[in-house]
């Protein structure tokens, strides 16, 4: 980012041999505000570098031949000309194009790759695609349902990403996120988002990311973590579950909150993916399964 006397810019350089060189830069037309935080995230990929301001994609360059610097190296942060804070650091590693993705954008689930746990589209949960968008509509407090996509598994460094938002007007815990690794109803992992209190009372319990195991139809936390705002209803949140490695990582609109890596390796490499809801109503789209198709 950079604020240059008025004009706002998001600006892309590289550096080589000491010698710095302007790759590409575009005007922030709504300008920036001192004092407020931004999400600032650059992507590369099979070199091409892609340059996202709060998750909106601004920029985009395809490196030509000479102007590489390697293929690995570290990653941190700079400040030029004045101070700055930085928070939620992250650092991912882009997989390839998505084995699997929907946006929904069908009247129906049936005859799609969409089924319930248990065979049924809506078994202990009410299901539907419209307007792009999945809905899990019932919200009964006990409602516990997951969503899976039949044809596709993940492998290692395979994951599960999607859109969640909660719509319930329960004023008790509500929870969903991705689901991976899934071998029948009591064996899989699942990362899953929570507010954990009624959103209109004066004092609120810290929001969670959390990630359990279910081994044998009996749920083991294996890691959490207090989010740094509170999740509020009605808005879109991206939760992303991935295994690189042996290790399960954790994400929420691209920042890196969570990680786990078990001692004795992983319970389940390979399995379905989808998405779990459990406590009340959610809407969730753009579900990205990467891994391979299942055999």
């Amino acid at each position: 980012l950079a604020d240059k006397q008025g004009t706002y810019l998001l600006q892309l350089f590289v550096m080589k041999e000491g010698a710095a060189k302007n790759l590409a830069e575009v005007t922030i037309p709504e300008g920036l505000q001192r004092n407020v935080w931004y999400t600032v995230e650059m992507r590369m990929l099979d070199g091409v570098i892609t340059g996202y301001l709060d998750g909106v994609k601004l920029l985009e360059y395809t490196l030509k031949d000479g102007e590489g610097v390697g293929t690995a190296g570290s990653a941190g942060v700079r400040a030029s000309q004045g101070s700055a804070k930085f928070d939620n650091f992250g650092i991912k590693i882009l997989r390839e194009e998505p084995a699997a993705e929907d946006s929904f954008s069908y009247d129906t689930l049936e005859g799609t790759a969409w089924t319930n746990e248990n065979g049924d589209v809506n078994d202990n949960g009410v299901w539907s695609a419209a307007d792009g968008i999945l809905t899990q509509s019932s919200d009964a407090s006990n409602v516990n349902t997951i969503l899976l996509h039949d044809d596709q598994k993940q492998i290692r460094f395979g994951g599960v990403s999607a859109d969640i938002r909660f719509i319930s007007e329960n004023t008790g815990n509500l929870y969903a996120g991705p689901v991976m690794a899934y071998n029948g109803a009591q064996n899989y992992y699942h990362l899953r988002l929570g507010d954990m209190k009624d959103p209109d009372a004066q004092t609120r319990a810290a929001d969670k990311l959390q990630l359990f195991v279910m081994t044998g139809g009996s749920a083991k936390k294996l890691a959490e973590t207090d989010l740094p705002y509170y999740v509020e209803r009605g808005q879109w949140y991206n939760i992303e579950l991935y295994n690189d490695n042996g290790t399960l990582l954790g994400y929420v609109d691209g920042a890196l909150l969570l990680s786990y890596t078990p001692d004795t390796g992983l319970l389940y490499e390979e399995g379905l993916a989808g998405v779990r809801v459990s406590q009340g109503a959610c809407q969730i789209d753009n579900i990205r399964i990467f891994g391979a198709a299942a055999s």
